[in-house]
C-alpha cells in the first residue's frame, strides 16, 4: 500500500462560542451565516421581503446575498423534535450553498429557543463544519476552520455538544475511508492512537491470542491467516470508584465479502464500512475521556475482515465460542454476531455493570425500519428507556424491539447448542439479539443494530451518507448515565 495515500486520524473540529450576538456589519466578515430567530435581528426586513417575493413560509429558509457576496440564511421557527431541528438546519446550510472549508458564522438571536436548542444548532454547525478524508492530490480536507457561534454561553452543555461532534466525525471519517486503506491492522493501529491521545489503556487479543484461548466463534470468521484481533481500550477516570462500570462493545469488519457465501456486487459497495459500530463505540470512548466522565468504560473492538480464507468457516460447521458454547453455521455472511459472541464473552468477565453492542448487524432491521433509523433491543427496561430517551435527546432516533424467546425456535440445532441464524432470515434482528444474549450472562445488556449508518444524501445534522449514527448517541447516553448517577 501506498503510504502517502493513508490519511490517518481526522483534524480537529472546534467552534469559537461566545454570548454576545453578531451586528449586522459583521456578517460581511464571514462566507456565510446562520441566523437563527427574528426579532430585531440584523436584515430581518430583507429576510421578511425575500420570503414574500418567493411565497415561502415562516418555516422555509429565506436566503439573502449582502452587499460585499457574503450569503445569509435565515431560520425563523424551529420544529419540536432534536431531529427535526437537525434536519431543517443542515437543509438551511444546504440551501445557502456553505462547504467545509468556508467560514461560517452562526447568530442564535435571543427568540431562536432555549439553550438546548441553541446548543443542538451548534452541534449542526460543528458537524456540518466536519469534513471527510479525500484520496488524491487535493488536501484541503485537512485543514478545519473553526465555526462561529454567537448567542450561546460556553459551559458544560456546549463542552458536551463539542464531544459529540467530534465523536461522529470520528465515526464518520473511519467508515468513509476504502477497505484497502483501513484494513483490520490500520484500525487497530488507529484506534490505539486515538485511545494513546486520550489517555486510554489498550490491550490487543490477537488472533493467535483468540486461538489460544478458545474463542473460536471469533476465528471461525477469520480463520488462522486472517488479521485483525479483539483490542480493549480502558477509560479510568482519575476518582478511585467511577459511578458505573459499562462496556462498549462493537463489530468491527472492514470488508465484509460475505465470506464463501458471498454478497451480490451491489451489496458489496458500502461494505468497507462495516466497521461503523466499532467506530462509535472508540469514538465515544475518547470522547467520555474528553469530558472526564466518572464512568469505567471497557471499549472491546471486534476488528477482522470477511473474505474468502482457506480456513475460515462455511455453512454446517460446528464451532464453538470461548464459553464453551457451540454454534451451527448457517450462513458466512453473518460473521457479525459470530464476532460480538466472544467479544460479549470476554467483556461479560469483567463484571460490567451494563454492556451496550453496536454493530451494523442485519439486514432485516434495515427492512423493518429502512435507514433513517435505528434498532435497539435490551434485556432491561430501564437501560432500554435510558436508551431511548438519549436518542431522542440527541437526534438518533433509536426504535425498541422485543427479544421474545419463542423467536428462539428458529436458532434450534440438532447438532450444537445452537444455530447462528435462522435459516429463512426471517425477524433476523430478533433472532440475532438472542444468539448474543447468551453470551452476556446476567449482566445488563443494550444491543444497537445500526440501519441508519448509511442513509443516501445524509441523515439528521448529517449531510454525507456516511452518518456516523451511533457515536453521538452514545456519548449523549453516557453523558446522562453519570448525571443521573451522581
Amino acid at each position: 500500500m501506498n503510504e502517502s495515500l493513508f490519511p490517518g486520524l481526522p483534524p480537529e473540529i472546534d467552534a469559537q462560542v461566545r454570548e454576545r450576538n453578531l451586528t449586522g456589519n459583521s456578517y460581511a466578515k464571514f462566507a456565510c451565516v446562520l441566523q437563527v430567530g427574528s426579532g430585531g435581528a440584523p436584515f430581518a426586513a430583507a429576510f421578511a421581503s425575500r420570503r414574500r417575493v418567493a411565497g415561502l413560509t415562516a418555516n422555509d429558509a429565506s436566503v439573502i446575498t449582502l452587499a460585499g457576496g457574503s450569503a445569509a440564511v435565515n431560520v425563523r421557527q424551529l420544529p419540536d423534535t432534536t431531529f427535526a431541528v437537525h434536519e431543517r438546519i443542515r437543509n438551511a446550510l444546504t440551501k445557502v450553498g456553505w462547504q467545509p472549508g468556508m467560514q461560517l458564522a452562526v447568530d442564535l438571536r435571543p427568540d431562536c429557543g432555549s439553550a438546548r436548542e441553541k446548543a443542538e444548532i451548534a452541534y449542526c454547525a460543528l458537524s456540518a463544519a466536519a469534513s471527510l478524508p479525500r484520496i488524491g492530490k487535493d488536501k484541503s480536507n485537512r485543514r478545519q476552520i473553526p465555526v462561529r457561534i454567537c448567542g450561546l454561553r460556553d459551559g458544560s452543555l456546549t463542552d458536551i455538544i463539542r464531544a459529540r461532534a467530534r465523536a461522529n466525525h470520528l465515526a464518520r471519517w473511519l467508515a468513509a475511508l476504502p477497505g484497502n486503506l483501513l484494513t483490520p491492522a490500520r484500525l487497530i493501529e488507529l484506534a490505539t492512537s486515538a485511545g494513546q491521545q486520550h489517555g486510554l489503556e489498550s490491550k490487543l487479543l490477537s488472533i493467535a491470542d483468540l486461538i489460544k484461548i478458545g474463542a473460536g466463534a471469533f476465528t471461525a470468521v477469520t480463520g488462522r491467516e486472517g488479521s485483525g484481533g479483539l483490542l480493549r481500550l480502558t477509560w479510568q477516570p482519575a476518582r478511585k470508584r467511577p459511578l458505573a462500570k459499562i462496556a462498549l462493545v462493537g463489530k468491527g469488519v472492514t470488508f465484509d465479502t460475505g465470506g464463501v457465501n458471498v454478497k451480490p456486487h451491489r451489496h458489496m459497495l458500502t461494505m468497507h464500512a462495516d466497521m461503523a459500530g466499532a467506530a462509535a463505540c472508540l469514538a465515544a470512548t475518547c470522547a467520555a475521556a474528553r469530558l472526564n466522565l466518572p464512568l469505567h468504560i471497557d471499549c472491546w473492538l471486534a476488528v477482522a475482515d470477511n473474505r474468502i480464507f482457506r480456513h475460515a468457516y462455511a455453512p454446517a460447521d460446528v464451532v464453538q465460542a470461548a464459553d464453551k458454547t457451540t454454534i451451527e453455521i448457517v450462513h458466512s455472511d453473518a460473521e457479525g454476531r459470530m464476532l460480538l459472541a466472544d467479544a460479549l464473552c470476554l467483556a461479560s468477565r469483567r463484571r460490567p455493570g451494563t454492556i451496550v453492542s453496536m454493530a451494523t448487524l442485519t439486514g432485516s432491521m434495515v427492512s423493518a425500519l429502512g435507514t433513517r433509523m435505528s434498532g435497539v433491543l435490551a434485556n432491561n427496561e430501564r437501560v432500554l428507556a435510558s436508551a431511548l430517551a438519549a436518542g431522542n435527546n440527541c437526534g438518533e432516533r433509536l426504535v425498541a424491539f422485543p427479544i421474545a424467546q419463542d423467536y428462539e425456535a428458529a436458532l434450534e440445532s440438532k447438532i450444537a447448542d445452537i444455530r447462528q441464524c435462522p435459516v429463512s432470515g426471517d425477524a433476523d434482528h430478533i433472532a440475532a439479539a438472542l444468539l448474543l444474549k447468551r453470551f452476556v450472562g446476567k449482566r445488563n445488556w443494550l444491543h444497537v443494530d445500526l440501519a441508519a449508518s448509511h442513509h443516501q444524501g445524509g441523515l439528521g445534522a448529517i449531510a454525507d451518507s456516511h452518518t456516523g449514527f451511533g457515536a453521538s448517541w452514545a456519548v449523549q447516553w453516557l453523558a446522562d448515565l453519570a448525571k443521573a448517577a451522581r
